[in-house]
């Protein structure tokens, strides 16, 4: 499991170099609060997981994780073919948020259980965990309201 998990962070990491291009591109509008906190918090947690509790807690939320970026990439390449592609999947693309906050809400339980008697797990990375997918499903519904739902209230 460890192994696998050094993988992840990598990818994490890797991650993040779509904000460094954002910001050698100038891309101001699309460096969000969101998306710092989430690729910044991604890094942190995926790097706690490798050095303490890579045993404990194995690979769900990796794999969770996973999956979603599995349909966010697809989308995204789909969308590299173009204007005529692009306005055929449009109408997926607020349901790829909305797998997001339901994947945030799925580790909001996932990190209850380190909360429970007897897990191996401290507390305070159930509290962490639990606080850090909290936030960022707080920021993906924000997103998703600003975007999809105030988008149609104003048309």
């Amino acid at each position: 499991h460890t192994q696998i998990m050094w993988w992840v962070l990598l990818v994490k990491i890797a991650d993040c170099t779509e904000t460094i291009m954002f910001i050698l591109r100038n891309k101001d509008k699309q460096l969000s609060i969101l998306h710092l906190y989430h690729h910044i918090s991604s890094v942190v947690i995926a790097w706690l997981i490798v050095r303490y509790y890579s045993e404990e807690i194995s690979t769900f939320v990796s794999m969770v994780n996973c999956t979603v970026h599995v349909f966010m990439y697809i989308y995204y390449f789909l969308a590299t073919f173009g204007s005529r592609i692009q306005a055929i999947i449009m109408p997926v693309k607020p349901y790829i948020t909305i797998l997001q906050m339901v994947q945030f809400f799925g580790l909001m339980l996932y990190a209850l259980q380190f909360l429970m008697p007897n897990c191996q797990v401290p507390n305070s990375f159930g509290i962490g965990l639990l606080l850090n997918v909290t936030i960022n499903w707080y920021l993906f519904y924000k997103f998703y309201k600003n975007t999809y739902v105030s988008s149609k209230i104003k048309q």
